[in-house]
């Protein structure tokens, strides 16, 4: 039999700015091929048309099977891979994998149509799979299987997790595009992490240790639920093999739990600093202390990933995160004191999650930027409820997910979980999206030099420790925005924004966030309409702020509000019974606008002005500012 491993993706590789090199596949690769089987492989983001490519591949190769995996999120992209396979050749086996298979073994393989799916870890399963296939031999009793039989999908006994994973042959990136992967970072790009380190980072991926000892509500891991790690012997003979044969000057170590066994931080930091590459980490945050602090920052880390996920205590319990408050605090004032980069994440929605645990979160975030002068988080989103989780499963059990089916062929993971209404948790999400709006750790930019259509060099003014960077061969891309987000300091390894449209981003940060969540009271100064004869009042932008504003406006006196206008129709809703206005339609008359569209002002204003509106258009932030202020007086 001759067998293809899929890297799958429907997108180029060019297209995208974060991307990380598929570990799982790597090690199939490795194992297979080290049974002497005929293997080849494929990383579908390196093609220029991917889907062809796979076609091709097939046919000129004859590949009898197709071992192609991923998540319950990549369900539509394996569909159309398996079908493209099937095309080349009818006859094809397929073998699914991953986090999908691994998740809802049956019902996945059965939505996918795989032949069989590998359950779990997959070095040794897909060898004793291939055996089986080659040999003609019954598969009925090979582990952390599932096949497909005349009455069904069958799933055999579970495999045991693998407890030494130095039994395990190195990765092989043999028709993976490794060199292609390495040749292609960019300075501003994120592959696992950051690589700013240098204008030409070789970043690559390693596998330090599999799975975690903690078990999150929000979190699935599809490789078992013991931790375990390599021996650094194992590790360092493999980053030599790395070194030699790719040039490779970084090192994204993955192990979620890297700082669990103190003695062995400090050993793998002796042993590292030799080397000089940079490297970088996640780590838990209650295993930060200064002496390991120290040894990562000497032997070359530059950053270290901890989840933070919410400073809320009712909600830290609900995900199961056996976090506090203090604990992260301390984490991070070490990583300040020795100038260690540190990114985390604040995610809402959990079952427990409400808008008073929210604005704890928040109010956290801005006391912190305060003290500071640094906002750690990276991302701001919804909590995402992945089956296999412990969220997933409960919502199934409290029917909140009625069909496991319809819920992975939708692909939308953001689930209220939570007791609060389907209108608040959308309106949850309009402050999460305003959250990612604000600016991050403001620096200074100093100069942009255009090279070419598609790379710009940038030097900036870092805003936490005040030196200067010169980054080259920028993606131009990152240039379109009005703000270049998240780039680090190589002094300091700080992250921060560097603003270049300031009509677009003309504060830092939202005072409507606050408000919205009542943490300030800001009210309608008496007659402040009547004072301006506004008697006729229109709002742009269909969202939870626009909703609040009408309601204080209605609240102010009588004062006709006369539409709520944006691009498309939000249903979400209700807005005290003001007419609903889309797309072009003509605007009725009005005496005033308000453009409630927070995140993206200028675009609504824009867009007013071009339909033809001739009327004073106001900015909510800005009024709420000026409201603030009247207050104070």
């Amino acid at each position: 039999m001759k067998y293809l491993l899929v890297a799958q993706s429907l997108k180029k590789y060019t297209d995208l700015e974060e991307y990380c090199m598929p570990l799982g596949i790597a090690y199939i690769n490795g194992a297979m091929r080290s049974c002497g089987f005929d293997v080849d492989a494929i990383n579908m983001l390196f093609e220029d048309d991917p889907l062809e490519a796979l076609r091709s591949r097939i046919m000129d190769k004859k590949i009898d099977v197709l071992m192609c995996g991923g998540l319950t999120s990549e369900y539509k992209v394996l569909k159309q891979i398996y079908s493209i396979a099937r095309e080349a050749n009818p006859n094809i086996i397929i073998v699914g994998g991953g986090g999908g298979f691994t998740s809802e073994p049956i019902l996945f393989s059965e939505m996918t149509g795989v032949d069989y799916a590998v359950i779990g870890e997959g070095e040794v399963t897909n060898c004793e799979l291939a055996y089986a296939l080659d040999f003609d031999e019954d598969v009925s009793g090979i582990k952390g299987l599932v096949y497909c039989a005349e009455d069904g999908y069958h799933q055999n006994e579970a495999r045991e997790y693998v407890k030494d994973l130095d039994s395990l042959p190195f990765p092989s990136y043999e028709g993976l595009s490794m060199d292609k992967y390495l040749d292609y970072q960019n300075v501003d790009g994120w592959y696992n992490y950051y690589a700013y380190y240098s204008d030409e980072p070789r970043l690559m991926p390693m596998l330090m240790a599999r799975s975690c000892p903690f078990q999150c509500s929000f979190c699935f891991h599809p490789i078992g639920k013991g931790y375990r790690s390599r021996s650094l012997d194992n590790f360092f003979q493999e980053l030599d093999v790395w070194v030699d044969k790719y040039h490779i000057n970084g090192i994204a170590l993955v192990d979620e739990c890297f700082s669990i066994d103190k003695k062995r931080v400090i050993e793998f930091c002796e042993r590292i600093e030799p080397y000089h590459l940079a490297w970088a980490c996640q780590m838990r945050a209650e295993t930060y202390t200064d002496d390991v602090l120290y040894a990562m920052k000497k032997s070359g880390c530059i950053g270290a990933c901890f989840g933070i996920e919410s400073m809320s205590e009712t909600v830290l319990k609900n995900m199961n995160k056996h976090l506090s408050e203090k604990t992260i605090e301390t984490a991070l004032d070490l990583t300040y004191k020795y100038k260690l980069g540190c990114t985390g994440n604040l995610i809402f929605g959990s079952e427990a999650e409400t808008f008073k645990t929210m604005s704890e979160s928040l109010k956290w975030h801005r006391t912190h930027a305060k003290m500071h002068r640094n906002r750690p988080i990276r991302q701001f989103s919804y909590v995402q409820t992945y089956p296999g989780s412990i969220f997933y499963n409960n919502a199934f059990q409290r029917n909140v997910i009625t069909s496991k089916k319809e819920y992975i062929e939708t692909g939308n993971w953001d689930l209220n979980i939570t007791s609060l209404s389907e209108e608040d948790y959308v309106a949850m999400g309009d402050v999460i999206r305003l959250c990612r709006r604000e600016n991050y750790n403001k620096g200074k930019i100093i100069g942009i030099k255009i090279i070419d259509d598609k790379k710009v060099d940038f030097h900036f003014q870092c805003s936490y420790c005040g030196n200067e960077n010169y980054y080259r061969n920028m993606n131009r891309s990152r240039f379109t925005e009005g703000k270049i987000k998240r780039l680090g300091c190589r002094h300091c390894n700080m992250l921060g924004d560097y603003v270049l449209d300031p009509e677009r981003f003309l504060y830092d940060e939202y005072i409507a966030i606050p408000w919205f969540l009542s943490e300030i009271d800001i009210r309608i100064p008496t007659n402040y309409f009547s004072d301006n004869n506004w008697r006729r009042v229109g709002i742009c932008g269909m969202n939870a702020f626009a909703k609040k504003v009408i309601k204080e406006i209605k609240n102010n006196g009588v004062i006709d509000v006369v539409y709520i206008y944006d691009y498309w129709k939000r249903n979400d809703f209700d807005y005290y019974g003001v007419p609903l206005i889309t797309g072009e339609e003509e605007l009725p008359t009005v005496d005033v606008v308000i453009n409630c569209d927070l995140a993206y002002w200028k675009d609504m204003y824009e867009h007013l002005i071009k339909m033809g509106c001739t009327t004073q258009i106001l900015y909510l932030e800005t009024l709420l500012r000026e409201w603030n202020e009247f207050e104070k007086q």
